[in-house]
């Protein structure tokens, strides 16, 4: 058998784990998936040294080209922790926000990640909110304070025209009180007055005596 029948020859799955850091199952699996190029035999999964290879070779490719991309994010994203150094807020108030929807982040893993850009995004808006809200609570406290000055204002004024309508009121009824109301004069005050009315007529007789 030539070097090039010997080196095509088929191989089982379970030899090819021996050549490769992968297991039986794993190369199994990715027979099935179409991943590794594999020839079904009866009811086994067999392969070659060059599918073998060509599979390595396209595993390392994938796992180079991750490698990469996680570099080009870990240069792109900062953590949490990171983006509370740069900014007023704890890393689990951050935290929170981004749960909420209200700062942008993606998931690296189990931990979620931002940028710069999305940071000072994120800061931008709370502080325009933070202003917008600021002038709406001056002008709703003016609002309110000439809200009470027109009312103080209509209150005196309605105090003034009650107060005169009061007075007047009282002395029209002033003018058809009877001398003893007019003046407040109560029966005990009428007897006291007969009383003097007398000792003065007594005292002038005498002194004509």
């Amino acid at each position: 058998m030539s070097s090039a029948d010997q080196k095509n020859k088929y191989i089982s799955l379970s030899e090819a784990s021996l050549l490769t850091p992968y297991s039986q199952e794993h190369l199994s699996l990715r027979a099935r998936q179409g991943k590794l190029k594999a020839a079904k035999i009866g009811r086994d999964w067999m392969t070659t040294e060059d599918w073998l290879n060509d599979y390595i070779r396209g595993v390392g490719i994938k796992e180079e080209n991750k490698k990469n991309s996680n570099q080009k994010i870990a240069s792109k994203y900062i953590s949490l922790r990171e983006a509370a150094i740069g900014s007023p807020y704890s890393q689990e108030y951050l935290s929170l926000r981004v749960r909420q929807g209200k700062l942008k982040a993606v998931k690296e893993g189990r931990n979620w990640v931002t940028n710069k850009e999305w940071l000072e995004e994120y800061i931008k808006n709370v502080s325009d909110i933070k202003s917008s809200s600021g002038e709406k609570a001056t002008k709703n406290f003016l609002k309110k304070t000439e809200i009470k000055t027109e009312r103080g204002v209509f209150d005196n004024s309605l105090a003034e025209k009650v107060s005169s309508t009061l007075i007047f009121q009282a002395e029209s009824k002033r003018q058809f009180l009877s001398p003893r109301q007019k003046f407040g004069i109560n029966h005990g005050s009428i007897r006291w007055i007969e009383g003097e009315i007398r000792r003065d007529r007594m005292s002038a007789g005498n002194i004509k005596e």
